[in-house]
């Protein structure tokens, strides 16, 4: 064992006990004292005997060394979970986000060798703890910031996840070659990274906003508003996009195995009233949006 480290050579502990001693140390979340108390069952020291294991340095005491181990430790998971969730911390603040990422981090620690997946049940975490509306039924800030995690999070999972990039783009127009009336047993097939999402604020237009300003710069919660988003992703770049209710009603449908006749029949599609667009022009567009975002990669009859 290399002194350097600041580990004493123990003939009594070997190097996987010290080692599960250590990292169970220092990712404790109330610090190392704690740390150490909660390690008794790994090394049965207190922690004034700490130089029994940990050697002290010139200017730092063995409780000191191991707190720079620790502090560095929740630091970079504080900054891992920014960079997911880089608008959440500009709501919140960088000091209430540290805060709820501690406290998260209590409940769901690393388990895997990778990071990728550290955040996966931090919106769930903020739904948990969010404080007692005010009104209920109306939505409030708290609602905004759980919103706002979870569209985070579902691009962060439509990035890392399976994409179409190796997959010939599905031209609409092949449709045509179809009679009208087989459309009721054509089913379109989605793209693995299409996700289709509904908020209660307006959040892909508060993303853009956020996005296009300094990132000190102090951001302004939205009023609720129902939105719909559609998320995609093709040459290795999340697409995000905002859907009316009706479209967004028709990709639902067709989505979970609805066939194309079938959504075409919805009242919401027929009654749909959009500027003025008849039925047709309205769906034509559709099939140009769709067929350009790479929401669908075929069809099946």
């Amino acid at each position: 064992m290399n002194p350097s480290n600041g580990l004493n050579d123990s003939p009594s502990l070997d190097l996987p006990v010290l080692q599960r001693w250590f990292q169970s140390v220092i990712t404790h979340p109330d610090g190392v004292e704690e740390g150490v108390a909660a390690s008794e069952a790994i090394i049965p020291v207190a922690a004034e005997d700490l130089e029994r294991i940990v050697t002290k340095s010139s200017r730092l005491g063995a409780s000191e060394r191991l707190a720079v181990y620790a502090n560095a430790y929740h630091a970079r998971l504080i900054e891992c979970l920014g960079e997911v969730f880089p608008l959440v911390r500009r709501v919140v603040g960088d000091s209430g986000f540290a805060d709820f990422v501690l406290d998260y981090l209590q409940d769901f620690p690393p388990q895997r060798y990778t990071l990728n997946v550290l955040g996966v049940h931090f919106p769930d975490y903020l739904a948990k703890v969010r404080p007692d509306r005010n009104t209920d039924g109306v939505p409030d800030w708290a609602d905004f910031v759980i919103e706002l995690a979870r569209f985070e999070w579902e691009i962060f999972e439509v990035f890392d996840g399976p994409g179409i990039e190796k997959h010939p783009p599905f031209d609409f127009r092949s449709l045509r070659e179809v009679p009208p009336d087989d459309w009721t047993t054509i089913h379109l097939l989605p793209s693995p990274c299409l996700r289709l999402l509904k908020y209660q604020f307006p959040i892909n237009e508060f993303f853009s906003q956020a996005r296009a300003t300094d990132s000190d710069e102090e951001v302004v919660v939205p009023e609720a508003a129902t939105s719909f988003v559609a998320l995609t992703r093709h040459d290795f770049v999340v697409r995000r996009h905002s859907l009316s209710p009706f479209e967004f009603t028709a990709l639902a449908a067709l989505a979970v195995g609805n066939t194309l006749g079938d959504v075409l029949e919805l009242n919401t599609v027929a009654d749909h009233g959009q500027d003025g667009d008849s039925l047709a022009d309205t769906i034509e567009g559709w099939f140009i949006r769709w067929g350009r975002e790479r929401f669908f990669t075929g069809f099946t009859v």
